[in-house]
């Protein structure tokens, strides 16, 4: 059975851009998400407006959680399809007497 090597170039191509975008949504959504949690910590309190901690952090966590969640999703979603034409076997060639005539 023939070994292939080389993904296909359309598959490479769009799992390289799922990482790309995964990535870029998980980065950023992530950092926000971080910033709005430490930011009111940091400050030292206003968090009595939103019912204490638990439910500032819930509330973070939901909105900007959720997106990082998906980025992180479509990250290795990419990942699966750049690297899936690595692996793939050619189906085997029934090979014929005339195979071998000019």
């Amino acid at each position: 059975m023939t070994q292939s090597r080389r993904p296909s170039p359309v598959a490479a191509f769009f799992g390289w851009l799922l990482m790309c975008g995964g990535a870029l949504v998980a980065v950023t959504t992530g950092a926000c998400t971080v910033f709005f949690l430490a930011a009111p910590i940091l400050q030292g309190g206003g968090l009595e407006y939103f019912g204490g901690l638990l439910s500032w952090v819930m509330l973070v966590m939901i909105i900007g959680g959720i997106p990082c969640l998906i980025g992180v999703g479509m990250f290795f979603l990419g990942r699966f399809i750049a690297r899936k034409g690595e692996a793939r076997q050619l189906p085997p060639r029934r090979v014929e007497d005339l195979d071998d005539q000019p």
